[in-house]
């Protein structure tokens, strides 16, 4: 369910102005949303693809319940705020689920196929979002998606499994992995690619 979608709907029921929504929208989803992206990694590799997707799922849905029974503001934001939260790990764990399952070869174009969807899903999103608010109420169509996030929780837990571990990894380990990305100058050029290619794109969309 995209927001920006339901504009008029919650300018109307919540005498917000698009500027206002568009700030509950995107800025307080993607707060958490980029703050968590490292952790979020570091939990996946913890952890273990099934229980990040499915718990990252499961509080999706709740954010999703709480944006459609929201009576003000700050409870559209909350809600926001914790799709923002749960979204944080979703392109993560696509690179570890190509890195753990697939042939390295492969990795290119399970990352291209994970992207593709991805940004099919938010095409979708909006004209499904459009083209069903007038006719369900967007409350309900918010409630709708949190019951196929719940579903995607189940299904994620019954059927993905985790791989077998190779070797266990230490804080340590961990830090001496990020001091080494943050020497390496091509991950800074590519980090400011994404910035520039994705970010506007995506706060337009919401």
């Amino acid at each position: 369910v995209e927001p920006g979608a339901l504009l008029d709907d919650l300018m109307k029921d919540f005498s917000l102005n698009a500027a206002e929504i568009g700030t509950i929208a995107s800025t307080v989803a993607y707060i958490p949303y980029v703050a968590l992206q490292i952790p979020g990694g570091i939990l996946s590799d913890k952890f273990g693809l099934r229980k990040v997707i499915s718990l990252c799922s499961l509080f999706c849905a709740i954010g999703m319940l709480i944006f459609g029974s929201a009576q003000n503001s700050w409870q559209l934001a909350i809600g926001r705020f914790v799709i923002g939260l749960s979204a944080s790990a979703s392109f993560l764990v696509c690179g570890k689920a190509a890195a753990d399952l697939f042939d390295k070869s492969k990795y290119g174009l399970f990352m291209g196929i994970a992207m593709f969807l991805g940004c099919l899903g938010a095409v979708l999103g909006v004209n499904l979002s459009a083209s069903l608010a007038p006719t369900l109420g967007w409350r309900y169509l918010t409630y709708y998606a949190a019951i196929v996030g719940i579903i995607v929780a189940i299904l994620s837990y019954i059927f993905i499994k985790d791989p077998e571990p190779t070797n266990k990894s230490s804080n340590t380990n961990v830090l001496a992995g990020l001091k080494t990305l943050v020497r390496n100058k091509n991950v800074w050029l590519i980090g400011v690619y994404g910035f520039v290619s994705y970010v506007p794109m995506s706060a337009i969309a919401e």
